[in-house]
């Protein structure tokens, strides 16, 4: 999703909560955890990085602000309907360490697949993750 214009509109509390799409500003995605943490910014979800992938905790108040952040490009939004809620990632069977999941998250199966592929017998398969489904 990195550089890729998002359509997106204003935070709704109600919408997320019911499950809706959440992203940031700039488009990357959102998985809020909860929206009752006992302070004054009761949101708390995960956010993934553009480049690594990697999903990293924030919190947010009721209107999806981040009051620790000085800029807005942390605040959150909704994605707009057929925006990718998506990702792929791909499992592994290491001799000693056993089954784990790779450390990238992919747009697309068969970008994912292509990237498993080049670990060779270590790859075990592909799995999609649904990013908009709300955790329970």
């Amino acid at each position: 999703m990195f550089m890729k214009e998002i359509k997106k509109k204003p935070f709704n509390l109600e919408e997320a909560k019911k499950g809706a799409a959440v992203c940031d500003y700039s488009g990357n995605l959102v998985r809020i955890l909860c929206f009752d943490a006992p302070d004054d910014s009761p949101i708390i979800a995960l956010v993934q990085a553009p480049i690594s992938n990697k999903w990293y905790p924030r919190q947010y108040d009721l209107n999806g602000q981040d009051v620790k952040a000085r800029y807005d490009i942390f605040s959150l939004y909704m994605l707009e309907k057929g925006e990718i809620t998506e990702k792929y990632v791909n499992l592994f069977k290491f001799p000693i360490l056993g089954y784990k999941l790779g450390r990238n998250m992919f747009d697309s199966e068969e970008e994912a697949r292509k990237v498993g592929y080049s670990y060779g017998d270590r790859y075990i398969k592909t799995i999609k993750i649904d990013c908009s489904e709300p955790r329970k």
